[in-house]
């Protein structure tokens, strides 16, 4: 992937950069320019939209690397700080894509 135009809106780059297939929060952050944390904030809007377009924001869910806890019921984009059942830290991404 290459990275996009700054001239865009920030949601434009985030969906722009999904379009061109599936995506991680760290790969839309080191494409588009901008922090993870920003990336993060903008994904719950990007999918609004999409959804309106007749569009879907697809995730395969965050997973813990020592226990491999699938976090399937997360309703934020944002990174899980630790696994609930054996508190690791290391996380494996979520990867985030456009179907429809």
């Amino acid at each position: 992937m290459k990275p996009v135009a700054k001239s865009r809106t920030p949601r434009r780059r985030v969906e722009e950069i999904l379009l061109n297939g599936p995506a991680t929060i760290r790969d839309i952050s080191q494409l588009a320019g901008m922090s993870e944390k920003d990336v993060s904030s903008h994904l719950p809007h990007v999918d609004k939209s999409l959804a309106a377009r007749g569009q879907k924001l697809t995730i395969s869910p965050y997973s813990c690397v020592s226990c491999g806890f699938v976090f399937e019921s997360k309703k934020r984009f944002k990174k899980p700080g630790r696994c609930p059942k054996c508190k690791c830290e290391r996380m494996e991404e979520a990867v985030f894509q456009i179907e429809g």
